[in-house]
């Protein structure tokens, strides 16, 4: 989960939706799945 939220304290204290894991790119070898994730509309 921290991987698909790695701004998730900022997330929990501002009531961000958490993103969920795409669990298809885990341990691809590449930086999708690990850098493309959305950020919340209010980014801190």
């Amino acid at each position: 989960m921290v991987v698909a939220n790695p701004d998730f304290v900022d997330r929990l204290r501002t009531g961000a939706v958490l993103n969920e894991a795409d669990r298809q790119t885990y341990f691809g070898g590449g930086a999708q799945g690990y850098i493309d994730y959305p950020v919340p509309d209010k980014a801190l």
